[in-house]
């Protein structure tokens, strides 16, 4: 038994991991408010509804923590740094991504399990855990080994762990008798290896496409358009009306003053000084990894020429800026926030905690290289960071008056005895109706909104979606950049068939100017072809056209000659051929192709011999994986999934503890 579970386990990693991409691809988001309005009941409030079980914060925490804490330990084991803001952020983020579908990917699987009647016995749960490797000392099991590797590597009790691992085992029972439906036939498989390997000889000439062929007249577009339908067919597409909450209209209304700045700053000044925390900011000079000691000799006089500038009483922000070979603070003045003991390297740390408040030191080694250091005050001055409380008071009352005003009036609506539009202009907001959009395109007039847009293909029409946020990422900064919240109804459905013209004229004009400027040189083309076809030289018949003659080396399929690239036209013409054979002219992506055979070469059957099993095998997981995630799709399809885990984010990045209904005085990071 352990024997065939173990070979389970092995077999069915990649199965797991399909599964995982499965629920990324087919998850829809649904809930998108604070969590201190939405779903509120005795039981908290939920991160994720998944078929009427609630996983409430807590619960959720339990994942999300614990799979934080371990890629937190694993970036500091294998950097050694602190990480940025930025980089903490995306962290937090990415764990609690992690921990939403570690959550639902076991609710959906074991709800099946238990369908099956499937179960895992004490007995398996002690097997697996005695023959861990990872709790052994030699070749023994060992009790301690085991206790602590738990305790302190996940953070759990062995309780905890023995009854994720039953869930664990069921899940990977489920999935090895979903996966079992794959198979691969020893033919099947050397067909596709003979297929994938098979090396090719050609040459061929190449008739690239007219240059210039003018704009179309809308006639002609129209025309191009009508007679081509199938290929700008699209699949169901969905109309929304919104009401839209702005953020930049409800900073207009606000004015935070100096007083509520200055209560702010009274009450969390010392927020860090309390927590064992100090600020710095600081110039990096940077010596790559495998450096000489020439290297490092050179820096360090940098370092020190900067040192002495700072002394000297050049503003050290500015400094930094200029000098700083860390992109991550430079643009921030060398700024590298608030830090406790044993976040960043031992040697910085040292002498960022050594140092008094607004001494410069330096140059400080650490394996990044030399580092100037100033360190700021444990207390800053009120005058330094009151424009910058102002800003945070004045996004964050914005944003929850705005969302206030959103979660009202989708409550009301929810009643079912209110209309959108009467409702939203009694609060002075506009119904603005969308175009159609498809489930993979962006919202016309608000964006990608990944949330937004799965949330809708679940609803049916007149049904009323969540409160949903509406921002943009900076491309060149990557930050989000809030710009409001939309109350929103399905207004209508539109099924499959051929996109507007007004909507995809774009795409019509270029596909219409890029098919003239292949015909107008096809006569060219075939006259190539027919030339080569009759006297068997293509080189030839390539010169008299005056076009261009190329002679690769041979190559397979997953290596087309660097001329072509992977343009398959060309590709599966030239596979098709017969060794001798001329074929053409091929219409490709930017030109026409006339392709000679010379040769084919199958492997070598001794390759086949020795790759063989691994190759079928490769064959039969991508089949299980294709199958599995087919199979999780549905169950996600299916399920009733109401995910407010953006909501939940928010929160968390917010910083502390409801307070109570509207209070929200939190801390929210604003002494950078």
């Amino acid at each position: 038994m352990a024997t065939a579970m173990k070979g389970m386990r092995e077999g069915m990693k990649p199965v797991m991991w399909a599964v995982a991409i499965a629920f990324v691809a087919s998850l829809f988001f649904v809930g998108a408010s604070t969590m201190r309005k939405i779903i509120r009941q005795d039981q908290g409030p939920a991160v994720v509804v998944v078929d009427g079980k609630r996983i409430n914060e807590e619960e959720f925490n339990r994942v999300y923590l614990r799979e934080l804490r371990m890629r937190y330990k694993k970036i500091q084991e294998e950097s050694k740094r602190a990480l940025t803001e930025q980089e903490e952020r995306d962290l937090r983020i990415s764990a609690a991504g992690a921990a939403l579908n570690q959550i639902v990917q076991r609710e959906l699987i074991l709800r099946e399990a238990r369908r099956l009647g499937l179960r895992v016995t004490d007995e398996e749960i002690a097997d697996y855990i005695q023959r861990n490797p990872n709790f052994m000392t030699g070749e023994r099991f060992d009790a301690e080994v085991y206790e602590r590797y738990v305790n302190e590597r996940l953070g759990i009790t062995p309780g905890e762990f023995e009854e994720q691992l039953r869930d664990y085992l069921l899940m990977e029972r489920v999935l090895a008798m979903v996966g079992a439906a794959a198979r691969v036939s020893e033919a099947d498989a050397k067909a596709k290896f003979d297929e994938q390997y098979e090396k090719i000889t050609v040459e061929f000439a190449v008739v690239p496409a007219a240059a210039d062929v003018g704009d179309p007249t809308d006639t002609e577009v129209k025309a191009y358009y009508s007679s081509h339908l199938d290929k700008y067919r699209v699949g169901r597409r969905a109309r929304i009306r919104y009401a839209f909450l702005d953020l930049a209209a409800e900073r207009k209304k606000l004015n935070v003053s100096d007083a509520d700045a200055k209560a702010y700053y009274e009450k969390y000044k010392n927020v860090h000084f309390d927590a064992g925390e100090i600020r710095v900011r600081h110039i990096l000079f940077m010596v790559p990894p495998g450096s000489d000691e020439r290297d490092w000799e050179a820096k360090k006089k940098q370092a020190e020429a900067a040192l002495a500038r700072a002394r000297a009483g050049e503003d050290f922000g500015a400094l930094a800026a200029q000098l700083s070979e860390d992109p991550g603070s430079a643009k921030r003045g060398g700024d590298v926030g608030w830090f406790a003991k044993g976040r960043m390297d031992p040697d910085f740390e040292a002498a960022a905690f050594a140092a008094r408040e607004g001494e410069i030191v330096g140059p400080v080694k650490t394996i990044y290289g030399w580092h100037v250091i100033k360190r700021e005050k444990d207390v800053p001055d009120f005058d330094d960071e009151k424009d910058n409380i102002k800003k945070l008071l004045l996004e964050r009352t914005a944003e929850e008056n705005a969302m206030n005003v959103a979660m009202d009036l989708k409550a009301r609506l929810a009643k079912g005895k209110s209309d959108l539009a009467a409702e939203a202009q009694a609060l002075g907001l506009k119904v603005v109706e969308t175009q159609p959009f498809a489930a993979n395109e962006a919202v016309p007039e608000l964006g990608f909104h990944r949330n937004l847009i799965a949330e809708t293909f679940t609803l049916a029409v007149g049904e009323y979606g969540s409160v949903q946020p509406i921002g943009d990422v900076n491309p060149t900064t990557g930050e989000y950049n809030a710009r409001g919240f939309v109350v929103y109804q399905v207004s209508a459905f539109l099924e499959p068939g051929p996109a507007p013209l007004e909507r995809i004229k774009g795409q019509v004009v270029a596909d219409y100017k890029r098919d003239m400027a292949l015909d107008r040189v096809r006569p060219v083309a075939e006259a190539v072809a027919t030339s080569a076809k009759k006297n068997g030289d293509l080189r030839a018949a390539a010169a008299a056209a005056k076009v261009a003659f190329f002679s690769p080396p041979p190559f397979s399929r997953g290596t087309p000659p660097q001329e072509t690239g992977f343009d398959m036209a060309f590709i599966l013409a030239a596979f098709r051929a017969k060794p001798g054979e001329v074929v053409g002219p091929v219409r490709g992506e930017n030109g026409y192709y006339v392709i000679k055979v010379l040769e084919k070469t199958p492997p070598d059957p001794a390759l086949y011999a020795t790759r063989g099993d691994e190759f079928r095998a490769r064959l039969t997981n991508m089949r299980q994986e294709q199958i599995t995630s087919e199979w999780y799709r549905g169950l996600v399809a299916r399920a009733k999934i109401e995910n407010n885990l953006s909501a939940f984010i928010r929160e968390m990045e917010k910083g502390g503890e409801e307070k109570g209904e509207g209070q929200h005085d939190l801390p929210g990071g604003w002494f950078y």
